[in-house]
């Protein structure tokens, strides 16, 4: 068996760093946040990107064009637009209003991806709610084989609702309390795993849609931290009206409540005046507990108190974690877990 470890953190200052990276990822310059279009383009027949002036098609060696009149204001390499023009791989452009563009891929296919960095301020985006820190949601886990060429069929979040499938190259197997969980692995972008799944918080504490888990992909058998801390909300949440995410795969369901990762994004209007928008909000325990998957029987009802960092107050009753059919497995999360604040 091979390692392969990505940079694990190795307590909650280390986290801290890896949240501010994130938040840098969604919000700052070139961020997800200010994403305002994107679009693929892989045919010879023009298309139009919605909000982006030009016709935008692949001409007969593969490349990327715009045809665009001067009054659509493309400005490529330095130049406007004014009839139909090349823009190779890599080039960034720019369109009325200080938007800005850049085009990504080749061989007939490319990525087309405009922003406006007045974007964000206009979302009211303010942060994301996380569970706090927790050492014992670092796991280590494998990766597991699966037959070449694999596709799983997911849905994506588009009006109407489509089906997509999507590469699975793997699975990742982990255990916890002794229960090892088998998720599929999909690649969306080359080289990177995604792991999109639900868990019994989904819905009633987190997103209904799932949560997402990113890791560098690797051959089968190799060994990886699976750092559930490090658990993603899907870009839909940032700029749903760009980002058409996929679903998770059938199976993908963690069958117990995991309180660890993000939770929910945050907008200013739910956050204390004065909050550092370059940091996020922790949920936090105010007591400890332990959650169970029970053979046969459901377990106690036990009530509690969640607290938020903008001081709002979110009560809280343990639901019973259901297994599907006639599945029997105990599930207890790990017991390092505090109520430190």
């Amino acid at each position: 068996m091979t390692d392969i470890d990505p940079t694990p953190m190795t307590g909650a200052i280390d986290h801290e760093a890896w949240r501010a990276a994130r938040w840098l990822e969604l919000s700052g310059p070139g961020g997800k946040a200010s994403v305002v279009a994107k679009a693929m383009v892989s045919g010879r027949d023009p298309v139009t990107i919605h909000g982006v002036p030009g016709r935008w098609a692949i001409d007969a060696a593969g490349g990327l064009t715009v045809t665009a009149a001067t009054r659509d204001g493309i400005v490529v390499d330095g130049t406007v637009a004014d009839g139909t023009v090349a823009v190779p791989s890599g080039t960034s452009f720019t369109l009325p209003g200080g938007l800005t563009g850049m085009v990504g891929g080749g061989a007939g296919s490319y990525g087309v991806v405009v922003q406006d960095r007045a974007a964000v301020g206009r979302s009211g985006l303010a942060g994301v709610d996380a569970y706090a820190y927790d050492p014992g949601w670092v796991l280590r886990g494998e990766y597991r084989g699966a037959p070449d060429g694999r596709r799983a069929t997911v849905e994506r979040l588009t009006t109407p609702r489509r089906t997509d499938r999507m590469p699975a190259p793997a699975d990742l197997a982990f255990t916890v309390g002794g229960v090892e969980y088998v998720l599929t692995v999909v690649e969306e972008i080359p080289g990177q795993g995604l792991v999109i799944f639900t868990d019994e918080t989904s819905g009633n504490g987190t997103p209904e849609i799932g949560r997402w888990l990113t890791l560098p992909l690797a051959a089968p058998g190799t060994a990886v931290t699976v750092d559930l801390n490090r658990v993603t909300l899907s870009n839909y949440h940032i700029a749903p009206r760009v980002f058409t995410c996929p679903l998770s795969p059938a199976g993908n369901h963690l069958p117990f409540r995991l309180e660890a990762g993000s939770a929910h994004s945050s907008t200013a209007s739910t956050r204390p005046l004065g909050a550092d928008r370059t940091t996020t909000t922790h949920l936090r325990r105010e007591r400890t507990d332990r959650w169970h998957v029970r053979r046969r029987r459901s377990p106690p009802a036990t009530s509690g108190t969640w607290r938020t960092g903008n001081g709002r107050r979110l009560e809280r009753c343990a639901q019973q974690v259901r297994l599907s059919g006639t599945a029997t497995e105990r599930v207890t999360p790990p017991s390092t877990r505090t109520s430190t604040a």
